[in-house]
């Protein structure tokens, strides 16, 4: 792809001094500094370091810095067999947030102030021409991170990647300015894959705990979510999903085919209608029962009239409260109005 990429550099010096028994150069380049621009976005100053050791088919860099204002790289590692190179490295980074963001010109407004301010990463990994290899990588930000290992790019069988991640839904709300300041924690882990004609696959189980959202002047709290996922380029399956919330549980399937038709079937347990009623419908007190039964939706996102749903569910009193009983059967068509 092309890009609008400026570069001009000043104070350059280059210090290297020969050894005629290695037949190899020793010593170091830096400029200080190299501006950087991306298309109209402003322009970035980085104080490039670079002590190497050149072989005769060997380059060796030895904690070579890239330094701006607020963010460091060091890199490590060495490139051979520079007719068809292999590249080894080890990379470390503290990237500031805010200085990517404007030099990527991105729009979106982060509050670093409150949030996380930096993005660090740990990467060790090697390539040729054949494969990308990833010995080990971590990123991490604020309580958030990923870990992950596998191959990338590999020109002879399916590419694989295992990876582990948490999510601190607080911290990533905060800086992303999200109005209903979610909270609670999500881990995934799981394996994705690449085929040789770059379809995708990603296998794995999501567990999410303490999970709560504001809407409005109402927080709900406490949500539990446990569930098997896969992803490729066709199809999001999530199996032996149980959604855990004001008191009951959601269990069961869900699909969506193409980003695009959706189908849901599991069935509601024990949904205490005294909690509900607490968070979303303040104005009605007293009543109490738990609510449980199959249900069933499918539809079209990009078509909310094409929604087809059943539910089938018993009402049971509760020990508390205004008892309430009974059965609510609903049959809805959206196609048909």
């Amino acid at each position: 792809r092309k890009t609008n990429l400026k570069a001009t550099g000043a104070n350059l010096r280059a210090q290297l001094s020969y050894n005629t028994l290695a037949s190899s150069y020793t010593g170091e380049i830096d400029i200080l500094p190299l501006h950087l621009q991306s298309g109209g976005n402003p322009a970035v100053d980085v104080d490039v370091r670079l002590p190497l050791k050149a072989e005769k088919d060997r380059i060796t860099l030895s904690n070579a810095q890239l330094n701006t204002s607020h963010s460091q790289i060091l890199l490590s590692g060495f490139m051979d067999h520079l007719v068809d190179p292999r590249t080894t490295a080890h990379v470390n980074a503290k990237l500031a947030l805010d200085e990517c963001r404007q030099a990527l010109g991105l729009a979106m407004p982060l509050d670093t102030a409150h949030g996380p301010r930096y993005l660090t990463a740990d990467v060790t990994g090697s390539m040729d021409s054949h494969r990308i290899q990833i010995q080990s990588a971590r990123a991490g930000l604020g309580r958030s991170g990923i870990e992950a290992s596998g191959t990338l790019n590999d020109a002879d069988r399916t590419s694989t990647v295992q990876f582990r991640s948490t999510l601190a839904l607080d911290e990533i709300g905060t800086l992303l300015r999200v109005s209903a300041r979610p909270g609670g924690t999500v881990r995934a882990a799981g394996k994705a894959s690449l085929d040789g004609n770059n379809a995708y696959k990603i296998a794995g189980n999501i567990d999410a705990r303490g999970v709560s959202i504001r809407q409005g002047t109402t927080r709900i709290s406490g949500i539990d979510l446990d569930t098997a996922a896969e992803v490729d380029p066709h199809r999001i399956e999530l199996s032996g999903l149980r959604l855990s919330a004001m008191g009951g549980s959601l269990t069961g399937d869900a699909s969506i085919l193409d980003f695009a038709q959706f189908h849901f079937a599991g069935k509601l347990g024990s949904l205490d209608i005294a909690q509900v009623a607490g968070a979303l419908l303040p104005s009605v007190r007293g009543y109490d029962g738990v609510v449980s039964g199959p249900l069933q939706a499918d539809g079209n996102i990009k078509d909310p009239g094409s929604l087809v749903a059943r539910a089938d569910l018993a009402i049971a009193p509760a020990a508390r409260g205004i008892p309430i009983s009974g059965h609510l059967g609903v049959d809805y068509n959206g196609r048909s109005g």
